[in-house]
């Protein structure tokens, strides 16, 4: 192993850990929101969480492209190309788990 993988496997160890961190805070943040609140979300509030959530469902789908594409080039390209690619499909997992945070905090506020 080249120390060019072992940074690029210590960078995906440092993103995965920062990614179980900031799972774990929207799942909290989940579990504390007010149902009530949620229903009283206004309109201009409503609008808001609608552009999140297409936001959201556009970074959920280029995220499963990255993982599959990842898995396919297991099995033909390098461990640095794999582990660029699982990076990637990392740090899109991470901003979904802020956009999660954002509706929450949001649906909180009303």
């Amino acid at each position: 192993m080249t120390w060019l993988e072992i940074i690029a496997v210590g960078s995906l160890v440092f993103l995965i850990v920062y990614n179980l961190k900031t799972s774990l805070a929207v799942k909290k943040l989940r579990s504390k929101v007010n149902l009530d609140k949620a229903e009283k979300v206004e309109v201009a509030g409503s609008q808001e969480l609608m552009r999140v959530a297409a936001e959201k469902k556009r970074w959920t789908l280029l995220g499963q492209v990255l993982f599959w594409l990842s898995v396919a080039m297991a099995f033909f390209a390098s461990l640095l190309e794999v582990v660029y690619f699982l990076d990637l499909y990392t740090i899109t997992s991470i901003y979904v788990n802020y956009l999660d945070e954002k509706v929450i905090k949001t649906i909180n506020k009303a």
